[in-house]
């Protein structure tokens, strides 16, 4: 007996607009609900998909549609609250944008009932499946550029927003080992900034060890490494 597609909705449909069409063309999804707090934005998604209900609020949505699998895309501040939500309304599965929380507490508290429930999630960390990564880390398997001792990236951007992908693209190139400890310090303006519904600073560093050996620096902001190209 072929199995049913698993009902789908999206929450927020700016950024969730391409998590939406991309369930649409799978077999394994029906898109039955989009949300978003501008009405005119969900209405043209649920237009373009055809087969979603436009939503303003996303408890309503959670209530009247029940679906059973939920893309969270929405800004930063947004993701844990209703990952939350998605979870006491009895989804089967969850896909959330990076970054997952703006602290580490509520993150380790989704990880937990995700896991005390049996609902899979995952953090859309898109990086890792563009086709550069995917040959970089066959490289890196094949020790075609010998033993790798240390990764280090740099971003111009806050850590949150533009750090979390470089960590998350270090740690798949080394095929996601268990981190054993974990440094990191950052740089606060005196005038708040934010970005994405959080607040950002004007530089951090992360250091981490990872289980293989291997150790991963990220920075970002104001500390990052600037490279010239020289013309040969």
């Amino acid at each position: 007996m072929e199995a049913k597609p698993l009902r789908a909705a999206v929450v927020g449909c700016r950024m969730g607009a391409t998590h939406a069409k991309a369930m649409a063309q799978l077999p394994d999804y029906e898109v039955v609900a989009v949300c978003d707090i501008d009405e005119e934005r969900a209405n043209q998604l649920a237009g373009e998909l055809g087969t979603a209900v436009p939503f303003v609020s996303y408890a309503k949505m959670l209530q009247e549609v029940q679906p059973e699998v939920v893309a969270i895309a929405t800004p930063t501040a947004l993701h844990a609250e209703q990952t939350f939500m998605a979870i006491e309304s009895g989804v089967k599965g969850i896909c959330c944008e990076k970054p997952m929380a703006t602290n580490l507490a509520d993150a380790k508290r989704m990880v937990s009932l995700c896991k005390d429930r049996g609902i899979p999630m995952i953090v859309n960390h898109q990086r890792r499946m563009g086709k550069e990564m995917v040959a970089a880390r066959e490289l890196i398997e094949q020790r075609a550029i010998g033993e790798v001792l240390l990764i280090r990236a740099n971003c111009a951007g806050d850590f949150l927003t533009d750090g979390t992908h470089a960590a998350d693209s270090a740690l798949w190139l080394l095929g996601d080992p268990e981190v054993e400890w974990v440094f990191g310090q950052v740089e606060i303006p005196e005038k708040p900034r934010w970005r994405y519904g959080h607040l950002v600073e004007n530089s951090a560093i992360a250091v981490f060890q990872t289980a293989n050996g291997v150790r991963v620096e990220v920075f970002c902001g104001k500390v990052r490494e600037r490279f010239r190209a020289y013309a040969g």
